[in-house]
């Protein structure tokens, strides 16, 4: 193997769990198979010298290109649907796993696709808290994966409960999110966080859809993910910073729970669209209501920020002079640290969807920040959780699942006490540029 090959052979293996998981999950496979021109009943060429897109790709015996993922739910519906999809045949068969005690079968299966790797760099996650399998089992599959694979990356893309039941139907989901929280705070080393409402606001807002179905809000999701993780599959500059070096970060070590915001939202429904300056683009992106999750950056701290900048334009002075021109207007609102912004640029056109929501447009950022902000979040649900866990509200239905009461206590103090209070810890120290 070529040296060149070698280093670009860093491989992630992507892991799909309940229904949110899956349905994210499969969204993005869609983009990243027409961004890499990757076909699902054809065997793919690999000619054109780039080895880096096999970093989320694995190659079969007959040529053919299939994701290195797993699916995985309680109940074999969701999969079905996969299953019998336009994306159907882009797996195989041995990448579903449904049903009640799967945990070593999934074990094994990741076992498998760990073999298959010369390179093992982590595992990307994919899930929702508020339900059973997307808590529950997510957490009991992180767990097995630190004590197995203790020095690889987790990196979790995890919708939470939206701030209005309008999406959040289960009466548990606080329970459920308090106790993943405590897992991905110990097991994962980044969790970016998104909420449907946050994300249909920005649909009806910005695509001029009135009524958001999952279709149009993964999809809206999978644009972010695709240009957060495109450094990790296209050959990108020298300068770049993407996600996995942000997760090395000091800051994340202590708040592994981030924001995210994308822009340009445009309508396909319009026919012209008006060319934004990448410093337009990263004010835009720093605006609350750009963000993916229900909090206001400008009431706390940030302590990292990465802006990823991509389009086939991207200049290197252009992104300089947008990076810094948004730290004064950042910091007029709130304190951050000195290192609080990384830039990464790729080169690499935009896709959208054929005949998707969203127009084509030639630049794209998108904003990940560490900010002590992310504390709203923990701090309205906990307050739920608190209301049913103060007069033992079903508790009785994780207690026949085998769990102890102290796990609650536990979790909850972890996160609504010492997470919260590590957050506001950083906003009286109020660290100045």
């Amino acid at each position: 193997m070529m040296k060149e090959e070698e280093e670009y052979k860093k491989e992630f293996i992507s892991i799909h769990i309940g229904q949110t998981g899956i349905n994210l999950g499969n969204s993005c496979w869609e983009l990243y198979c027409l961004e890499h021109g990757i076909q699902s009943t054809t065997e793919d060429e690999d000619d054109d010298g780039d080895y880096r897109f096999r970093t989320f790709f694995s190659e079969t015996s007959s040529g053919r290109f299939v994701p290195r993922a797993l699916f995985i739910d309680l109940e074999p519906s969701v999969i079905d649907e996969v299953k019998s999809g336009t994306n159907g045949q882009l797996y195989n068969p041995q990448q579903f796993i449904f049903g009640g005690k799967i945990i070593d079968e999934c074990l094994d299966r990741i076992r498998k696709l760990v073999d298959d790797c010369s390179n093992l760099s982590g595992f990307v996650i994919f899930n929702a808290v508020s339900g059973g399998t997307g808590s529950g089992f997510c957490s009991l599959l992180l767990e097995s994966l630190s004590t197995e694979y203790e020095p690889k990356e987790k990196i979790a893309f995890t919708v939470y409960p939206s701030p209005d039941d309008e999406f959040s139907p289960s009466i548990l989901d606080s329970y459920n999110t308090i106790l993943a929280s405590y897992s991905l705070k110990e097991h994962s080393n980044v969790t970016l966080m998104f909420d449907n409402v946050s994300v249909s606001d920005i649909c009806r807002r910005s695509l001029d859809i009135e009524n958001p179905t999952y279709v149009n809000m993964n999809r809206l999701v999978s644009q972010a993910i695709s240009s957060l993780t495109v450094s990790m599959r296209f050959e990108g500059s020298t300068f770049n910073q993407n996600l996995r070096s942000f997760c090395d970060s000091t800051s994340l070590g202590l708040i592994r729970f981030v924001g995210c915001s994308y822009v340009p939202v445009l309508s396909a429904k319009e026919v012209q669209h008006k060319q934004h300056s990448f410093v337009e683009l990263t004010n835009a992106a720093l605006e609350p209501s750009s963000y993916m999750v229900k909090y206001d950056p400008c009431k706390g701290m940030y302590m990292e920020n990465l802006i990823v900048y991509r389009g086939d334009d991207v200049d290197f002075d252009d992104v300089d002079n947008a990076a810094s021109m948004a730290r004064p207007r950042t910091g007029s609102g709130f304190d951050y640290v000195d290192t609080s912004y990384r830039s990464g640029i790729n080169y690499v056109p935009v896709t959208v969807y054929p005949g998707g929501d969203l127009a084509t447009v030639q630049r794209e950022v998108c904003v990940v920040s560490c900010t002590t902000s992310i504390q709203d979040v923990f701090t309205r649900i906990s307050h739920k959780f608190n209301q049913m866990y103060a007069k033992k509200d079903f508790l009785h239905s994780y207690f026949c699942e085998g769990m102890e009461e102290y796990e609650f206590s536990e979790a909850y103090e972890e996160i609504a006490t010492k997470f919260v209070k590590l957050c506001q810890e950083f906003e009286n120290v109020k660290i100045h540029r």
